[in-house]
């Protein structure tokens, strides 16, 4: 996740390895977690590390390990408005 221009920022990436910029709603954040609020699904595989050197369009290949999982939210919290 990027900060920038005020907005959070994640690298979707695809099937086929090829990486989408994707501008998302932040809520809570702790020292080493940030919470996405809206504008991306929670199954969606984005890259963890290392974004700030990729761009729209770049081929990257995923290393599979254990999915992280997000802590359960209650809807009522959730906003939208990305």
């Amino acid at each position: 996740m990027q900060l920038r221009d005020g907005f959070g920022y994640v690298h979707r990436v695809s099937d086929e390895g090829q990486i989408t910029e994707q501008k998302v709603a932040l809520g809570q954040h702790t020292e080493d977690r940030i919470e996405i609020r809206a504008g991306i699904e929670p199954d969606a595989r984005v890259v963890a590390s290392g974004g700030a050197f990729l761009g729209n369009g770049d081929q990257v290949r995923v290393m599979e390990g254990e999915p992280f999982h997000s802590p359960q939210t209650n809807d009522t919290d959730a906003e939208e408005g990305v």
